[in-house]
């Protein structure tokens, strides 16, 4: 059968080939495909007999090459052809008859084939991988090889690996592989190429590479390896040797190669991996470091031994951990994680742990920081735990030097110690002290004075970081024990020690005190709350003042409690502002929550509060972040009463087997306790059945727990109280007073008998001899907390300690407890005695401080005699120790007695108290020290004890204390000093003398009465200096600047209170003991002389008098005698040797200068028990003069009447002379007022000193009121005198401004005679002129004064200064607001901020920088600040906390708000929102140069409109008669009658108007409401600077929104808003420039220091005038009229300030040319005569208007006159040539005033017809009145018009030429008329001069409060 199928193929390839050999050309394709078809049918069916079948195939694979087929295009006929030509090869093989050429074309179109195996959806998919299994089978692809075709070997192995793909089967990889493997086994030479590009399908990270391409790699790899070896060695080596010298672009990546090579094949990398230790070695840190990654890798690959094969390898790799380069050694640390995760045991492991081991105390914090993370990754791993030393390393670095290190580790610590609680919890481990160092090193933290650390911070991490959220409070219990007993076994091993006791007490403490004050404040909020009630008539008017006062105490005590608060969070700052903001809150059920949450011990319970609460807030939009950690800082979150619960259930079921643990749970208990004694609530039946426990070992603990616990639990007294009573009668000294006071805290005010019975069992109990030390201690300690009780067997008590306890005999020693203070044991009787003494001092110290009603004599009189070291009795016999204890114990008790009997203490006891310090035996002293400065620490001692450290540091014994004495001094110095910085109030009220620098008088009289002080005879200079050494060295000390945090004021006022306590002494006198004085006076002049020498180091020493206090038992008066005696006692020798004694060698040179002598008086009286001294040096005369030295700087001006310079009564003075008489007038004035101002202060101080309390105790009532009196009538006449002086000054003033006028007509006349002879404006004249000119304003005068202040209230106030389109998260806006830079920008959350526009560092402008992350950066330094003024950033430096200033600031109604005021900011922000229904069109900022108070005149002051704008909304407005502003009795808004204009004023600087423009040219109705469309304009003038405006300007419009959506159309708003800007701005800024640069001669005023601003000022009852401002615009008091009759120059012109006549409109001092020649005035523009004849009027119309087109054109900025006045009469001849019955009438000319002009009087007097014609503006038709007439002065004739003014009172013009005209009123030159105030009590009746609103007329409605 199979022969039969042969030979039928045969035929049928014979009959396919002839037919193909048959065609010429290739045939069709049908007829091909279908030969084709039948030849790959028949082909397969033959066997290889190549020498038979040769001939039969021959025609076929001719013709296959004959036609070409091998480059066909055509899919099927390619696969049919690549069929057969395989088939042919297979069948002829080895010799199958096709030439080289040929069989490159048969390999090109099998490659094709194979290109097309991508394709798995093909239908030729499966033939082609039967041919390409036929290929791999009969190993076709060698032929390549042998026709030397690598560039087709090359290319098929890029299409295998490039078509590869997972869904292909494994027979397709098979043959791929097959096919690649034999062609590198059957290659003699490896290819470089062909090896790429296995290589390059080996990297699976390649984007060209799939995973299946990967594995067909690794596949050819593991079949030929051993063929492959040798080439891959070769090219890797050279990679790691000479990898410069390989050119391939696998040199890259040959680890990555190395990397998957050793994982599938590693036998071929033997000779390869020990060459990766040159890479370890090598010097480019680059290369070590990606060897390091590399050789790390290589070891974690699983099942791989590598570090065991390659050891030596391994071992360069464990040396890169203490590589020189931080980067090698932080590669080597990330290493050592997975190579230990990969092998957890073994040498190679322990080697590496030994190695990250030494990594956590790397020198380089980055380092360090990995290791930790490292160490901590593999705690938390489950495999072999690490060695315990590691973990206390890792936990060590919490204590690490840099902050980043001490981050990082708390993080990943607290992750593992998280872990190793919950595994505790399951059971899986047992506690361990190594992961419970972790929370001791987290408490230690707390003494970290790192922002990031703290009390504050760690506090958070106790509360909600340490333990797992889910842990549950018996297993935090379990840890908390296992750390105290640690602390109390003996094999502590410093894992809790006291310091981390200490540590969680200070967390706790703080908790405590936030709660405290927490529950103060919502206590106080309460009451306040309470308080507030209206006051509803005048008779509450004192309920409501009283209200007010008490308000404002309450609100400083909120701030007080806000500081103390904020102290417990992180951030002081940020965390007060955060408690004032929630203060404004008004829910009170926010607050109720706080007390909730405080009042609640059980954790669960609060929890739930506290959830309830956060999602509240969240909803609420409050600070959430703030007022969710104030919750939890309020909440019982660290210890809860569970806590407690727990441990009382552990103590009382004996759980614990060894005493340690019990131990560990009482010390916790005490720590919870102490801190929170509420959490003891709800255990009282535990903790009472461990109370009366017998023989309990924890006695004194659950006492004190019960003492501190008491009053916040419910205890049955009767139950516990015979417990307590046994207590007091057995117990030890310790117990017995803490059961008193548990006693005392549990009792209630009606069971106060139950002392009264106490006290008598106890007394029973001492008359009978049982346990007298705890009895005494019991008796002591009850009359401390109940002096009733004591009172009634007081006189028992003290009869019995007299008699059986301080007379009994002494017979040796006992073991009766006595303090450890002293080590020598002492008698029985002597311990009895000090306990008999300290129950006596205990019943005069209650804690109540009052009610005890004996006398303190006889306990006084046994201190002394132990002081004295004498017996109280002779039958008393003292041990060799008994004195030193007695002694001690006698001091010890006047410091105690000293804080409610100090007044009762006689001198001598405390001075033998005092120098205890000196006592010959050094553990007295000692003692005495510790024990002052322990009083001292609790603030219950008088700074006059300070006097102890002072005598111990000049002690002269070998063990003097010094060191210890300075530090006391210093650390109470400070206490001190921080206590009156932060104005705190100390314990108890402290006296005039209770500062340290008053210790000074109570020294100096411990030393005079010394029994060692030298004689005066002495020449021991030695012993003199030392003996004044505790003066020196207390001088030193308060005058030392680090004692008072380097605060030189401090110094500076120490320094003059030293020396005004040394003069006081100086005139004082020994009280004690006369003779002793003149050790005083030397004492007190050495001390100044010391003083002065301190000097040299450039302190200065104030010499200012002031009221010093010396005691009055130890001081009196002296005689002046006594102090001449006291000054010459001792040479300047001795005071060298005292410098010299004290270390003050530098003060050797300039002491010899010093001088002892001098004199000094007192003005000397009596306060209580101390003297009152003046201090004061030098001869003054007087207590007047000392007064008068006082205040040197304000008092110490000369007498100008000395220097007066005679005058000649009857000459004539000119300018020069008068202003120097009305300048010595005013000198005289200053004179006289500041010794009014003296006079009063004098006689105040005197009415004081009456008026004092204390002066009752040596003064009757009758002196007093005689006193009082005497100096009530000394006072009125001091007040009468002053207002003399007052009334002085205003004439000065006056003759000064007088004089100023007289003056400036001077240099006027100067000025006009230098450029009289001028005929033509030449280039030299006009030169002349204005040199004269210049001179002339030079010699000009201004009394002006300088500019004024802002009002400190105008500050306060929410000011826009943005739009919030304009500020960007990446722009830095800056401004200038009230003189102050500033720079806007946006924070991360995208709200604005404002922080001052100066860097801290260099003071470089910020707005010069950029916006980074949320933060401006400074662009000097790069140092960046938050949006509060933080600076978060400083690159290149240590960070340091700064802070620059920085405003409130928010964004409001798309406007930036900030509030540059020193007030709390309000909550309250003004809307400036269009009115609904208008939409915003332009938003434009400017930075106009004017003052921002006349930017407001101009916008208030719309009577301008029909003048100004006329090109925009006003155009073709006419101009009315009469203008109106109306306004509602509601205040600051109105309309303008009978403009359609709305306006309104916002306080402080916004104006809002909305406009009619319903049609332009013609007004439609009267108000905005009668117009269909409107303009709305919104103008903030935020006052930049004096001179400087920032002006926020929005237009909105409430028709046509389609123009917001026409392109460009913003830029058309703009420039009309602009336009309308122009316009509005134009005369402010004329305005404020004429002012500054061309004042007016005559007036010559600074506009800026009085800008008053009234812009409707009132000029009669109409207000029909209306002025730009007080000043006169552009120098001149002009006026615009707006549309009265009878105002002259037309509606808009402008009058001559003079006679009323039209002024020149150019002329600068704005009158015509008449007035302007006569006045002198050289103006350049009267060229002619500004009166025009009324055929002419017409014409000069034209010309205004024309002028008034070129104005709106923007060329030039004039007033026009539309309005001109023409005459109307019935005889229009008689106007043209009126009849003068009298020209020549008689004229009196007066020219006294030297201002002649040429033949023409500068004044005249005469008399005039008058005739009254009609007049009329060409517009309007009403009529209105005035007077023309005529005059004939020196021969020429003079006429004109008299236009109506209105009534006389109302008119203010000019001034008047006719002095002689009494009818008209008197006009001012040098200043303008302010009309009243109607405003009331607002905020701008006091803004210094910028009273812009409060002579504005239409606030006429607002009445006064």
């Amino acid at each position: 059968m199979a022969d039969a199928d042969g030979k039928a193929a045969k035929e049928l390839i014979r009959e396919v080939g002839k037919q193909l050999a048959a065609k010429e050309e290739c045939p069709h394709k049908d007829l091909l495909v279908k030969l084709l078809r039948q030849a790959a049918s028949a082909l397969p069916k033959l066997k290889r007999q190549s020498y038979l079948l040769k001939p039969v195939i021959k025609p076929l694979s001719d013709s296959i090459l004959k036609h070409g087929l091998l480059q066909q295009k055509d899919k099927d006929v390619r696969l049919l052809v690549s069929i057969c030509v395989c088939e042919i090869l297979r069948i002829l093989a080895p010799n199958p008859g096709f030439s080289n050429a040929d069989l490159r074309g048969i390999f090109q179109l099998l490659l094709g084939m194979f290109g097309e195996l991508a394709d798995t959806k093909s239908p030729y998919y499966s033939r082609r991988v039967e041919l390409l299994e036929t290929i791999a089978k009969f190993n076709f692809c060698v032929i390549m090889l042998n026709i030397e075709c690598e560039d087709l070997v090359q290319k098929m192995f890029s299409i295998f690996f490039g078509v590869i793909r997972n869904e292909h089967s494994s027979n397709v990889f098979a043959a791929m592989s097959s096919i690649m493997s034999n062609i590198f086994r059957e290659k003699e030479k490896g290819s470089q190429a062909l090896l790429e590009v296995i290589l390059r399908s080996l990297l699976k990270d390649k984007k060209d590479a799939s995973q299946a391409s990967f594995q067909l790699a690794v596949s050819v790899i593991e079949d030929c390896s051993q063929a492959l070896e040798p080439f891959v060695c070769r090219f890797l080596n050279r990679c790691i040797l000479d990898r410069d010298n390989v050119n391939s672009e696998l040199k890259e990546s040959y680890h990555a190669i190395i990397f998957e090579i050793f994982q599938c094949a590693p036998q071929m990398l033997i000779a390869v991996v020990p060459n990766l230790t040159q890479e370890l070695l090598t010097d480019q840190v680059d290369v070590r470091i990606t060897a390091v990654k590399f050789v790390g890798k290589l070891f974690s690959i699983p099942g791989r031994h590598v570090a065991q094969e390659y050891h030596h390898l391994f071992v360069e790799f464990i040396n890169r951990f203490s590589d020189k380069s931080a980067a090698v050694r932080l590669n080597a640390v990330l290493c050592a994680k997975s190579f230990y995760l990969i092998n957890p045991s073994g040498e190679q492991s322990t080697a590496v742990l030994s190695a990250l081991e030494g990594r956590l105390l790397d020198f380089d914090d980055k380092v360090r920081t990995q290791a930790v993370t490292v160490v901590c990754d593999l705690a938390k791993s489950n495999l072999r735990p690490l060695p315990p030393e590691m973990l206390t390393q890792a936990a060590k670095r919490l204590r690490d030097k840099k902050v980043s290190v001490r981050k990082k580790a708390l993080q990943m610590l607290l992750d593992v110690y998280h872990d190793y609680c919950i595994k505790c919890s399951e059971g899986i481990i047992q506690l361990s002290a190594d992961f419970e160092q972790i929370p001791c090193g987290v408490l230690l933290l707390c003494y970290d004075k790192d922002v990031e650390f703290g009390v504050q911070n760690i506090q958070h991490v106790l509360e909600e970081d340490l333990f797992p959220v889910s842990l549950s409070v018996e297993e935090r219990i379990r840890h908390w024990l296992f750390l105290f007993s640690y602390s109390l076994s003996a094999y502590n091993n410093d894992i809790f020690t006291p310091a981390h006791e200490k540590a969680l007490t200070a967390v706790l403490c703080q908790k405590k005190r936030l709660q405290f004050e927490m529950q103060s404040y919502l206590d106080l909020r309460t009451k306040e709350k309470r308080n507030l009630f209206p006051a509803q008539c005048l008779k509450c008017l004192t309920t409501s003042l009283i209200q007010q006062n008490i308000s404002e105490r309450g609100e400083e005590r909120f701030k007080k409690l806000f500081a103390k608060m904020s102290t417990c969070f992180p951030i002081k700052i940020k965390a007060e502002e955060c408690f004032s903001k929630l203060h404004l809150v008004k829910d009170d059920t926010l607050f109720n929550t706080f007390k909730e949450i405080l009042n609640e011990p059980n954790s669960e319970s609060s929890q739930i509060i506290q959830d309830n609460f956060v999602r509240k807030i969240r909803d609420m939009h409050l600070d959430f972040e703030f007022l969710q950690s104030l919750s939890t800082k309020c909440s019982y979150n660290i210890f809860s009463s569970e806590h407690v619960r727990c441990i009382l259930d552990h103590l009382s079921e004996d759980k614990f087997g060894q005493g340690t643990l019990k131990k560990a749970c009482m010390g916790l208990l005490m720590i919870i306790i102490n801190s929170f004694p509420l959490l003891l609530r709800g255990s009282e039946e535990q903790f009472c059945i461990l109370l009366l426990e017998e023989n309990s070992p924890f006695c004194n603990e659950l006492l004190q727990m019960l003492v501190k616990a008491g009053p916040h639990i419910s205890i049955d007294v009767s139950v516990i109280y015979p417990f307590l009573e046994g207590i007091c009668l057995n117990g030890t000294r310790a117990q017995a007073k803490l059961a008193i006071s548990a006693i005392s805290e549990l009792i209630v005010t009606s069971q106060q008998f139950t002392f009264s019975y106490l006290c008598k069992t106890l007394v029973d109990a001492l008359e009978s001899g049982q346990d007298i030390p705890t009895v005494l201690q019991s008796l002591g300690c009850m009359a401390q907390h109940s002096v009733s009780a004591f009172e009634s067997h007081a006189e028992e008590i003290t009869r019995y300690i007299g008699d059986n306890i301080f007379l009994v005999k002494g017979v040796g020693t006992s073991d009766i407890p006595v303090s450890s203070r002293l080590a020598s044991e002492s008698s029985t009787s002597c311990k009895l005695k000090i306990f008999g003494l300290k129950t006596l001092v205990k019943s005069f110290l209650p804690h109540q401080r009052t009610g005890v009603t004996r006398q303190i004599d006889e306990v006084l009189g046994i201190i002394s005699q132990m002081l004295l070291g004498a017996e109280s009795s002779k039958s008393i016999l003292f041990c060799k120790n008994d004195k030193d204890h007695l002694r001690l114990a006698a001091a010890i008790s006047v410091l105690q007695l000293s804080q409610l009997w100090d007044s009762h203490i006689p001198a001598d006891i405390y001075r033998r108290t005092v120098l205890m310090a000196k006592d010959h035996s050094s553990l007295v002293r000692r003692s005495f020290l510790k024990k002052t400065f322990k009083l001292f620490k609790n603030n219950t001692l008088h700074c006059k004890y300070l006097c102890t450290f002072a005598l111990a540091a000049s002690d002269l014994f070998e063990d003097s204390p010094k060191d210890d004495s300075l530090n006391y001094m210093a650390e109470i110095i400070k206490n001190r000093h921080t206590e009156a910085k932060l104005l705190r109030t100390s314990k108890v009220k402290r006296d005039a003398t209770d500062n340290p620098v008053c210790m000074v008088i109570f020294l100096i009289h411990i030393l005079a009465h010394d029994t060692e002080f030298p004689s005066q005879d002495s020449e021991n200079e030695e012993n003199f200096g030392s003996f004044f050494s505790p003066i020196a060295f207390t001088m030193d000390a308060l005058l030392n600047p680090s004692f008072v945090e380097g605060d030189m004021n401090q110094i500076h006022t120490v320094a003059s209170d030293l020396h005004n306590i040394f003069n006081a002494i100086k005139r004082a006198e020994d009280a004690l003991d006369v003779e002793k004085t003149s050790r005083l006076h030397v004492l007190a002049n050495l001390g100044s002389k010391y003083l002065s020498e301190k000097n040299i180091s450039g302190m200065p020493v104030s010499h200012t008098p002031t009221n010093i206090l010396l005691p009055a038992l130890l001081y009196r008066k002296s005689t002046p005698k006594q102090m001449e005696a006291s000054y010459s006692l001792f040479s300047d020798l001795l005071l060298l040797q005292i410098i010299l004694s004290s270390d003050n060698l530098c003060l050797l040179n300039e002491i010899l200068e010093v001088s002892c002598k001098g004199r000094c008086q007192a003005s000397c009286g009596f306060k209580g028990r101390f003297m009152v001294l003046a201090a004061s040096s030098g001869d003054e005369k007087s207590g007047f003069d000392d007064k008068k030295n006082s205040w040197s700087n304000l008092f110490d001006i000369e007498d100008p009447r000395s220097k007066l310079v005679p005058q000649d009564k009857k000459k004539i003075l000119d300018v020069n002379q008068a202003l120097e008489v009305a300048r010595y007038d005013l000198h005289y004035c200053d004179w006289r007022a500041r010794q009014d101002v003296l006079t009063i202060m004098l006689l105040h101080e005197k009415v004081v000193d009456v008026l004092n309390p204390l002066a009752r105790e040596y003064k009757s009532i009758g002196t007093l009121k005689k006193d009082l009196a005497e100096l009530q009538e000394e006072l009125a006449q001091a007040h009468k005198q002053v207002h003399i002086s007052e009334a002085r000054v205003n004439a000065a003033l006056d003759k000064l401004a007088y004089m100023e006028t007289l003056m400036n007509d001077k240099l006027l006349e100067d000025k006009k005679a230098a450029t009289s002879d001028t005929t033509t404006l030449s280039l030299t004249n006009t030169a002349t002129f204005e040199t004269a000119e210049s001179k002339a304003e030079r010699k000009s005068i201004s009394v002006s004064g300088p500019v004024k202040s802002y009002h400190p209230r105008l500050k306060n106030f929410w000011y826009p200064v943005a739009f919030s389109g304009d500020l960007k998260d990446d722009t830095l806006m800056p401004i200038e607001c009230f003189e102050e830079p500033w720079v806007l920008f946006r924070g991360k959350d995208g709200k604005p901020g404002c922080v001052k526009n100066t860097c801290a560092h260099r003071a470089c402008p910020l707005d010069l920088g950029s916006v980074n992350e949320g933060r401006v950066q400074c662009p000097y330094h790069g140092w960046e600040y938050s949006t509060d003024g933080t600076c978060e950033k400083m690159p290149s430096t240590k960070f340091i906390n700064v802070k620059i200033k920085s405003l409130p600031c928010i964004e409001h109604e798309h406007m930036i708000w900030i509030w540059p005021g020193n007030e709390p900011s309000s909550p309250i922000i003004p809307s400036l929102k269009p009115p609904p229904g208008f939409q915003i069109h332009a938003e434009i900022v400017m930075e106009l140069p004017v003052e921002h108070g006349l930017l407001l005149d101009n916008l208030l002051d719309l009577a301008h409109a029909p003048f100004t704008h006329t090109s925009t909304f006003a155009k073709g407005w006419s101009v009315p008669s009469f203008v109106k502003f109306l306004t509602p009795e509601s205040g600051l808004q109105g309309y303008w009658d009978p403009y359609p204009i709305d306006m309104e004023f916002r306080p402080p600087c916004m104006v809002l108007s909305t406009i009619g423009i319903s049609k332009p040219g013609k007004l439609e109705g009267q108000s905005t409401k009668q117009c269909s469309t409107h303009l709305h304009q919104l103008h903030v003038c935020l006052p930049s600077s004096r001179n400087k405006t920032r002006l926020l300007y929005r237009m909105s419009l409430d028709f046509a929104p389609i123009l917001q959506h026409i392109p460009f159309m913003h830029y058309l708003w703009k420039h009309f808003a602009e336009e309308n800007l122009a316009m509005s701005t134009f005369f402010s800024l004329g305005s404020a420039t004429y002012h500054n640069q061309q004042a007016d001669p005559t007036t010559n005023t600074n506009l800026l220091s009085n800008p008053t601003h009234d812009l409707l000022t009132g000029g009669g009852t109409d207000g029909r005038l209306i002025n730009f401002s007080d000043e006169p615009i552009w120098g001149s008091p002009a006026f615009v009229t707006a549309g009265h009759g009878g105002a002259t120059g037309g509606g808009g012109g402008v009058s001559c300030r003079d006679c009323g006549n039209q002024a020149k409109k150019d002329c600068p001092y704005l009158r015509c040319r008449t007035c302007c020649k006569s006045r002198g005035f050289q103006c350049q523009t009267h060229v002619k005569s500004t009166w025009v004849p009324a055929a002419k009027r017409r014409e000069r119309q034209q010309h205004n208007l024309s002028a008034a087109a070129t104005y709106q054109d923007g060329n030039r900025r004039r007033f026009v006159n539309p309005n001109t006045k023409r005459v109307r009469s019935a005889d229009q001849d008689n106007l043209e040539n009126p009849k003068l019955e009298n020209p020549s009438a008689a004229i009196a000319y007066n020219s006294s005033s030297g201002l002649e002009i040429g033949n023409f009087p500068s004044e005249v007097t005469t008399q005039a017809d008058f005739r009254c014609v009609r007049v009329s503006s060409i517009d309007e038709t009403d009529d209105q009145f005035g007077y023309q007439a005529a005059v004939n002065i020196g021969g020429h004739l003079f006429k004109g018009f008299l236009y109506d003014q209105g009534l006389e009172g109302q008119y203010m013009g000019g001034d008047t030429s006719s002095p002689g005209s009494a009818a008209i009123p008197k006009l001012n030159l040098t200043s303008t008329a302010t009309a009243p105030n109607f405003i009331g009590h607002s905020l701008y009746t006091s803004l210094g001069g910028n009273d812009y609103l409060s002579s504005t007329q239409f606030f006429h409605q607002i009445s006064r409060d």
